[in-house]
């Protein structure tokens, strides 16, 4: 299996919901990128639990989200009784960026003779 789900993703198993279990697997790729960048549980799990909170919002998978879910999202939380804050809703941007960035990236690679990454 290419990429890093191979890492979570058992190959040879066949899903009962295999997009499903590829978000499950994003979602663990990232947290285990984040410990291994000594972030705690405290950061880690409100992080998970945010892009979370937006599939469900947007009922989508990332590989389905467009500008205008994420803009309908933050529409949503700025409205009703207790609207977030500015400073609130940067952080929660920052999540979303950051997850984007873990499942959009390419992996790297050494070539043959090389001393540095290939991308």
């Amino acid at each position: 299996m290419p990429g890093s789900a191979g890492l979570v993703l058992v190959d040879g198993v066949r899903y009962l919901e295999p997009q499903r279990a590829a978000f499950d697997a994003m979602l663990e790729g990232w947290a285990a990128q984040q410990r291994t960048r000594f972030l705690k549980d405290g950061t880690i799990g409100p992080r998970l639990g945010l892009v979370r909170r937006f599939a469900v919002f947007s009922n989508q998978y990332p590989w389905q989200w467009t500008p205008a879910e994420v803009e309908a999202f933050f529409d949503s939380l700025r409205g009703g009784e207790q609207p977030i804050v500015v400073s609130t809703a940067r952080g929660y941007q920052t999540v979303l960026r950051l997850f984007m960035a873990y499942v959009t990236r390419r992996p790297v690679r050494l070539a043959a003779g090389v001393s540095g990454p290939v991308r």
